[in-house]
């Protein structure tokens, strides 16, 4: 419940439920979410299909299996490690599926094309931490929200490069001081909160204006699972 309650109420979640645009992240949370519930229940047929839903809801549910895999990782599985991967691989053959038809039926270019690692893909690269740490301060300091945050990436990394190396090396030092049962759940929300984002952390360019790149508080709806679960279970 205080899980449910923090993650409903706080401010930087205003953007994905109050735009009108923004319906699609509210349903293909809610339909992936639902899909994850179904497979720790063990329905798993019906878990593809709600995925498959999940997916035509908004592309971005396309990190549901990589989500999968990691829960599968922390906590393992009561049907033995073979089942669970070839579980977890029905997640992806569901989404690969989804990625070659929307290809045979549309005409956009491929995702990654010839000249992808190029100039541009190294910039972006190089600001992944400039891009975490920004979005994590919108959760823990939600302070000057508003609908069109930019990164540029002619600036300097190097310092965020090196604030990201010290925020971790915190964590490391507060996570050696935790109980085993909570050391479990901060690395799953660490990761959940880090792996959601990677559809939306541009490295496949999301906007690119010039040399400025898209951060939109909305691409948080999803990670802010990551921060409110160990939290919350911390303070119970």
């Amino acid at each position: 419940f205080l899980t449910a309650a923090v993650f409903l109420v706080h401010p930087v979640q205003t953007q994905a439920v109050a735009c009108v645009s923004g319906i699609s992240n509210l349903l293909f949370v809610c339909l992936g979410l639902c899909a994850f519930l179904l497979y720790i229940k063990s329905r798993y047929v019906w878990s593809l299909a709600v995925f498959g839903l999940s997916l035509l809801a908004k592309e971005q549910a396309l990190i549901f299996p990589l989500l999968l895999a990691w829960f599968e990782l922390c906590f393992g599985s009561s049907v033995g490690k073979r089942k669970a991967a070839a579980r977890v691989g029905g997640w992806f053959a569901v989404a690969a599926a989804y990625l070659v038809l929307k290809q045979s039926l549309a005409t956009a270019q491929p995702l990654i094309s010839g000249n992808f690692f190029n100039g541009d893909f190294w910039l972006r690269a190089a600001h992944i931490p400039h891009i975490v740490l920004h979005n994590l301060s919108l959760i823990v300091f939600p302070r000057g929200l508003h609908y069109f945050h930019s990164i540029d990436v002619l600036t300097p990394a190097m310092s965020w490069l090196l604030a990201f190396v010290a925020l971790i090396i915190v964590g490391i030092i507060l996570y050696r001081r935790c109980s085993v049962r909570m050391r479990r759940l901060i690395i799953f929300g660490a990761g959940w909160f880090l792996l959601s984002q990677a559809l939306t952390i541009n490295i496949l360019p999301l906007i690119w204006e010039y040399s400025t790149i898209s951060v939109a508080e909305h691409f948080l709806y999803l990670p802010m699972i990551g921060i409110v679960l160990p939290l919350a279970v911390a303070l119970t």
